[in-house]
This record gives structure tokens, sequence and C-alpha cells, in this order.
């Protein structure tokens, strides 16, 4: 099994599996654009070969996920855009993984 993590973002991979968990359980893991970003990325990459089999999204602490953070500031965006815009990236990604039985 092998393990990755940015503060936000916990990436463990066990054979098939790959797992991902959101890691802002004080913030019942509202999801910053860098988090869901860093998902997409991961998913993506994972996507692209045989050796992954599920992918299992969750969360730590006692909830999922709060849904986007929008208090998360971006200079020169409306508040939470960005999150929103990664947020659809990652939806794509799951969508775009191959099925496999």
């Amino acid at each position: 099994m092998s393990t990755t993590s940015t503060y936000d973002l916990l990436v463990e991979r066990d054979g098939a599996v790959l797992r991902l968990s959101w890691n802002r359980p004080d913030a019942f893991n509202a999801l910053t654009g860098e988090m869901v970003l860093g998902a997409a990325s991961v998913i993506e990459e994972a996507a692209g070969g045989p050796a992954v089999r599920v992918i299992l999204i969750t969360g730590q602490g006692p909830a999922f996920s709060a849904g986007a953070d929008l208090e998360e500031v971006y200079p020169e965006q409306a508040v939470g855009e960005a999150t929103l815009d990664a947020a659809n990236r990652l939806i794509r990604a799951i969508r775009a993984a191959p099925h496999r039985c």
C-alpha cells in the first residue's frame, strides 16, 4: 500500500483500490479548489492505466463534505468560483474514468 498526502487530501493506493480522503474534518471537509483539483488529477492519472479498478472517495471525521468552501477567496474571481470550476473538472474526471468489471 502506498500513501501520499497534502494537508487537505489523503491519497492511498492498495493494489487495485485507490482511496481519496478529504482531510479537513474541522471544516466538515468543505472543499477548496486545491483539494478538488488534486483529486481530479489523481483520478485522471489513475484512469489512464489498467491497474486501478476501484476509486473510493471518503471524508475524514464526522462528515463526507459540507460542499464548496465559499469563504475561499481568489484575487481575480468571485468568491468560490474557482472551487466550483474545480468541482466540474472532478466530475468530468470521474465520468471519464473507465468502468471496469
